[in-house]
């Protein structure tokens, strides 16, 4: 019987000296079945492979630890494998695990419990509601699923209380179920095979030009589609030609289509987002270190497009087509890049969920001194409206600015600016000047530092009475302000001044200020 088969490995201890074993939540089987699961929650949902996570599971119960983790995950791959029968070998494991080992079960904090449980809870009411037509073997076996759940949840209450993960759906679900007629078994076995059949994630199909789509479901599902269906056409373009523009650029645009705002991140920049696995990354710089250019660029690009947030593989990526002297190539990851960083500022200080981050050091000294600088030197500074188009001095010292600013860095840029503006000796001229500082500074996304410095010169312009004489320079000095704290975090505070800025603007231009506001 499966069931029993369960039992008695969740019953039996690791050792006599150690009955409940060992914290494995490092073990390469605990690391292994994260990855599978991880495949069903990707950007790129895959199918997990619920054989390996039970093979797994089961090494984990039998050889090192009696966790909890462990059994939950053995009892939903039961499911997914053996359907309904599978869910009642688990569930018992499941029950005779926690009576059996509570005090010395691992995890040890009753948080980690707690929140494993919580993860399992809504998957059994999954399970137990595309139910229908029970046959009488099946009424068997829901019987000892109620008995089992109904067992763990008296043990549950009693040690968490009020905290205890609520398991009562699931209950009454199983109740209904139980009462309902029992089907009649000869007519209906394929079908209630079907219904039985593990609840599975909608795998992608191929969209045609015949396909319909008639609500966000099936949009989503016609996206992933079209995932899945690039994969192996950007690598066939990669490995035609290495370096392919087209691949590069299509594997951003999918992967990056949907990403409208940033992860979901605790105050210190932590995501529950995975990154890519340690022993690959050690695998990728170790072949980046030995010039192995083209074959570790189709492979960054296969997990970049899997793992959109990794910044550190977009760095890699750009070091390989770099290596390959692909200068156009390069230009195109620094292009895709910055414009999806100018869409979602602050994502590259962000960290997955073990604590590594999106982008580590050196990436994000590249980002700032060649993916920033390489949309910054390619736009042209607003002219002050209402004068000539012609070339000014601060505007051509902007633009060397720029240039060094990609080439060396925003401290060099940043000097080279201040010292023209130490040379000047007239007022207005210090003025433009100090202006160029301030869109150096936006330009290389040092926002309070370009906030600070228009606000000093938006006094000063007060102070001095020129927002009546230079009203142009009062425009530019306000509508940069406006944009540096459109840019920064969303506080009441920046939203009152961006108000009062607004209300100036609207004084000053409205023109510019409706353009302000439309953008």
């Amino acid at each position: 019987m499966l069931a029993q088969r369960y039992i008695e490995l969740a019953r039996t201890p690791i050792s006599p000296e150690a009955k409940t074993g060992t914290d494995v939540r490092y073990s390469a089987e605990f690391e292994a079945i994260e990855d599978e699961l991880a495949k069903s929650v990707s950007l790129h949902a895959q199918d997990v492979d619920w054989n390996k996570v039970r093979e797994n599971s089961e090494t984990l119960l039998g050889s090192h630890s009696k966790d909890l983790r462990a059994t939950l995950w053995l009892t939903w791959s039961l499911y997914q494998a053996e359907g309904l029968p599978g869910l009642e070998a688990g569930c018992a494991a499941l029950a005779t695990l926690c009576d059996t080992w509570w005090e010395q079960l691992h995890p040890t904090k009753s948080r980690t419990r707690i929140a494993a449980l919580n993860w399992f809870a809504p998957r059994l009411e999954q399970a137990l509601g595309s139910l229908n037509n029970i046959t009488d073997s099946q009424r068997e076996q829901l019987k000892q699923v109620q008995q089992h759940i109904q067992a763990l949840a008296e043990l549950l209450e009693q040690h968490f209380a009020e905290q205890a993960p609520d398991l009562s759906t699931a209950l009454r679900t199983l109740k209904q179920l139980l009462q309902e007629a029992p089907a009649k078994p000869p007519a209906a076995t394929a079908e209630t095979a079907a219904q039985i059949t593990p609840i599975r994630p909608d795998l992608p199909t191929n969209i045609t030009s015949k396909t319909v789509i008639t609500d966000q479901r099936q949009a989503h599902k016609a996206l992933r589609a079209l995932q899945e269906q690039s994969r192996p056409l950007c690598q066939w373009w990669l490995h035609a030609n290495s370096g392919d523009i087209k691949a590069l650029r299509l594997n951003r645009c999918l992967a990056w289509l949907t990403l409208d705002s940033l992860p979901g991140h605790d105050a210190e920049g932590q995501t529950s987002l995975r990154g890519v696995p340690a022993d690959k990354l050690n695998q990728y710089r170790e072949r980046l270190q030995q010039g192995q250019h083209s074959g570790l660029l189709a492979d960054l690009e296969a997990s970049l497009g899997k793992s959109p947030f990794w910044l550190d593989g977009q760095y890699m990526v750009w070091q390989c087509l770099q290596g390959m002297q692909l200068n156009a190539a390069a230009e195109e990851i620094t292009q895709q890049l910055a414009a999806l960083l100018q869409r979602l500022p602050g994502l590259e200080k962000l960290r997955f969920f073990d604590g590594s981050p999106f982008a580590d050091q050196q990436t994000q000294d590249w980002i700032n001194q060649q993916v920033l600088c390489s949309r910054a030197s390619q736009d042209v500074p607003t002219l002050p409206i209402g004068e000539s188009t012609s070339s000014t001095a601060w505007d051509d010292g902007l633009h060397a600015a720029l240039l060094t600013l990609r080439e060396s860095g925003f401290a060099e840029a940043i000097s080279q600016l201040a010292a023209s503006t130490r040379e000047q000796t007239a007022g207005r001229d210090r003025c433009h000047w100090q202006l160029a500082q301030a869109r150096l500074c936006l330009h290389a996304r040092q926002h309070s530092l370009a906030q600070a410095q228009l606000e000093a010169l938006y006094q000063q312009l007060q102070q001095q009475g020129l927002d009546q004489w230079e009203p142009q320079l009062m425009t530019e000095v306000v509508a940069c302000l406006y944009q540096c704290c459109d840019l920064q975090a969303n506080t009441a505070e920046l939203q009152n001044r961006k108000r009062e800025l607004y209300q100036v603007l609207c004084h000053l231009d409205l023109e510019r200020a409706l353009q302000l506001d439309g953008s």
